[in-house]
């Protein structure tokens, strides 16, 4: 279990969720993305918390958030406009999805968790 502020430990949530599937990918509703993370963060309970650190692993390029369309698993990209977020976040299911950038940073998140190695 990841130690800290509730924003790292809900963004390493997120990361570990993605990182349990094969390509790196999890497509789920709002409320199993509420579940998956509650079950990992217990003390987690906002779900503007929750967004925000979607929203910020999406702006430093370590996950990419798309939406499934017209049998495309991934054919929208999230726009990053704040008028849309409700569209996209709670209307359907979404994807997450590591980015190169991201794999590297979850390496590094994995060395700092090994007694003896890293900060």
């Amino acid at each position: 279990m990841v130690k800290g502020p509730l924003a790292d430990r809900l963004e390493c949530a997120i990361l570990e969720i993605i990182m349990g599937y094969r390509d790196g990918t999890y497509q789920a509703s709002w409320g199993v993305w509420l579940n998956s993370v509650g079950r990992l963060v217990p003390d987690f309970v906002h779900d503007a918390d929750l967004k925000a650190a979607l929203k910020r692993l999406w702006k430093g390029r370590i996950v990419r958030l798309s939406r499934a369309v017209k049998g495309r698993y991934t054919g929208l990209n999230y726009s990053g406009n704040e008028s849309a977020d409700e569209a996209f976040f709670f209307f359907a299911e979404f994807n997450v999805t590591i980015t190169d950038d991201g794999r590297r940073y979850w390496d590094g998140t994995q060395m700092k968790s090994v007694p003896g190695i890293g900060a």
